[in-house]
């Protein structure tokens, strides 16, 4: 909380203090900027194996640690909490979901994500969307490849398909990801990472290409309940020119967008992963060939990349609407997927302890109607005219084409 009266003196306030992961990376540092836009009095104390990446770290304090995957993190995990009476913990890698959901039960402060079974499934991109596809939500057709020689066979089956996706199923970035026409392409490049990276055949994946537009949506979850959620689109991507797969999870160019579809897919997979679920959840979604949104991967207990672009958008303006639209439409598509009802965000705090407040969702009841129209307002702006590329903001016409994401270098000009 932000102060309490004691006695009769003065209210007091009280600094909530938080442990963020993987401090100096672009996510984390990402993360850690917006914390600190959204509550200033909060103290942040960064974490990172290597200290030249966590040099970077915009913390209040940062610690140097063993990784996580190293005997020792958990007692120099420990040793932080304690000297820096942190309240919350949170990941800023895969590896670090991974490993604070091994320990949660023996770590001394909240660590808020979801059950270890979720995390689990999400980390394995074939799994998951066995699961996905099992359940009636669209997904990619997806086989996972077992040796070299089954490659004509799995081409076979995804028949009569111009391109083929053919990736790692663990992973982010696009690691191992590339667009294939043939057996042989696929078998060329599983062989390369084989060779030249030591993975096996094994760990490969062959699915239809999803040709439409590109989603990344982030939402906040508090048992079973949407507290927060927010989307954007991809329309250039970053260093896409200088990559196999022609694609990045980051955007060089994106823009915040309200896709209601997008929303009521993500939805209805949350309730199918956990009905009570908690913590956070990013989502990367594609349009197949007929404008279906169809979930790629989900990235469960860590915040994305480019938290900082939804800081553009207040989450009283642009986000109740859509958990109403959600609520309130069924989804439709070729693979129908279920829907129920979720509650719209209003007041609610997440407490890291009774004392503290990391996380603070205002209802938009208490603002005036002239506030509530203006913010209206300025975010319809937002989903028709504002794009946001490396932090700058880019005006466009409404008439210019922006729906399918170009390749990049890694350089934008402004237009």
């Amino acid at each position: 909380m932000r102060g309490s009266r004691l006695g009769r003196g003065p209210a007091r306030r009280i600094r909530s203090r938080i442990l963020v992961l993987s401090a100096g990376t672009g996510a984390a540092n990402n993360l850690i900027r917006s914390l600190k836009v959204g509550e200033p009095t909060l103290f942040v104390v960064g974490a990172h194996a290597e200290r030249f990446v966590l040099k970077k770290s915009p913390a209040d304090r940062n610690h140097l640690i063993p990784p996580s995957t190293h005997r020792g993190f958990l007692a120099a995990l420990g040793r932080v909490i304690k000297a820096d009476k942190i309240a919350l913990v949170i990941p800023g890698s895969d590896s670090d979901v991974d490993a604070l959901s091994r320990l949660r039960d023996r770590i001394p402060c909240r660590v808020f994500m979801p059950r270890r079974s979720v995390i689990d499934l999400c980390q394995d991109k074939y799994n998951l969307t066995a699961f996905l596809r099992a359940r009636g939500l669209p997904a990619p057709l997806t086989y996972p490849v077992t040796n070299l020689d089954e490659l004509d066979d799995l081409f076979g089956r995804l028949a009569p398909r111009p391109l083929l996706w053919c990736r790692i199923r663990t992973g982010f970035g696009s690691m191992g990801a590339i667009p294939v026409k043939n057996p042989e392409q696929a078998r060329s490049w599983i062989r390369y990472w084989q060779d030249m990276r030591n993975v096996p055949p094994t760990a490969f994946t062959l699915s239809e290409y999803l040709p439409g537009r590109d989603f990344s949506l982030q939402c906040l979850w508090k048992d079973g309940r949407l507290v927060l959620a927010k989307m954007s689109e991809r329309l250039v991507y970053f260093g896409g020119g200088s990559h196999p797969s022609g694609v990045s999870s980051t955007p060089a160019l994106g823009k915040t967008v309200f896709e209601p579809r997008v929303g009521e897919v993500c939805a209805a997979a949350m309730r199918s992963l956990d009905e009570k679920i908690s913590g956070v959840c990013c989502f990367d979604l594609k349009e197949d060939e007929h404008g279906v949104p169809c979930i790629t991967e989900i990235n469960a207990g860590r915040f994305a990349m480019i938290t900082s672009l939804y800081d553009l958008t207040s989450p009283s303006c642009a986000w109740p609407s859509v958990s109403a639209s959600i609520s309130a439409t069924p989804t439709t598509s070729r693979r129908t997927a279920t829907s129920s009802a979720i509650s719209t965000p209003n007041r609610e705090c997440f407490a890291a302890r009774s004392s503290s407040t990391v996380f603070r969702i205002l209802d938009s009841g208490t603002r005036s109607t002239r506030e509530r129209r203006e913010q209206s307002w300025a975010c319809s702006q937002l989903r028709s005219r504002q794009l946001v590329a490396f932090g700058s903001t880019y005006r466009f016409s409404p008439s210019t084409p922006s729906r399918t994401p170009r390749q990049s270098s890694g350089s934008s000009r402004r237009s």
